[in-house]
């Protein structure tokens, strides 16, 4: 009896979004906290005392599913900070334009009409999201602008998938975040372009 209680436990912990804390703006400095929400009903509660950002990544084929909701109270209730679905992102904990210090942290289901993903407050872009090349592999973020290709076929009967890469995220300082965001924005030109023959 004991025996199956522990592997149901197990099971249901295994199913869940994985959340870092880290102690600067937009993902910098250091971690202070990973969490993993099991299931849609669980709500965890933020370091806002020391957390200043939070990381939300992908881990799991049903993410289109659900959406990861940032609360401005420590039980998942009042308003609501951020809100992400079916992608990466980033979110400082004083979110600028409500200040609103996001508290707490649930999975919700989101309607079956939406086919949009939502993402209210999150920093999204290619700093923590890349676009596969195919539909079997996707780019896990495993630091900023950094991604690591898994196959999207390797996971467990819960849907979680199973690579080490959806548990790291490797921080660096904020002025680091803005040089990779620079050259992002501006691309090293191609050697062989024209100009450079002349």
């Amino acid at each position: 009896m004991f025996r199956s209680l522990v592997y149901s436990v197990l099971f249901a912990t295994i199913l869940g979004y994985r959340i870092f804390e880290y102690t600067g703006q937009r993902c910098t400095g250091a971690e202070v906290g990973t969490h993993r929400l099991a299931g849609h009903s669980a709500c965890i509660k933020l370091d806002e005392l020391v957390a200043s950002s939070f990381l939300v990544k992908i881990d799991n084929i049903h993410d289109e599913k659900y959406a990861v909701k940032v609360y401005g109270n420590d039980d998942c209730t009042g308003p609501i900070v951020g809100a992400i679905q079916n992608m990466n992102g980033c979110l400082n904990n004083l979110h600028a334009s409500s200040n609103t210090v996001g508290k707490s942290v649930q999975v919700v289901p989101v309607s079956q009409e939406s086919d949009t993903p939502t993402n209210e407050s999150f920093e999204t872009d290619y700093l923590y999201n890349l676009p596969a090349e195919d539909d079997e592999h996707m780019e896990v973020p495993i630091a900023h602008g950094l991604f690591r290709r898994v196959d999207k076929p390797n996971h467990a009967e819960n849907g979680a998938y199973v690579d080490e890469a959806f548990g790291v995220f490797l921080t660096t300082d904020l002025e680091h975040v803005s040089s990779i965001q620079s050259i992002w924005a501006n691309p090293i030109e191609d050697a062989t372009s024209d100009e450079s023959l002349n």
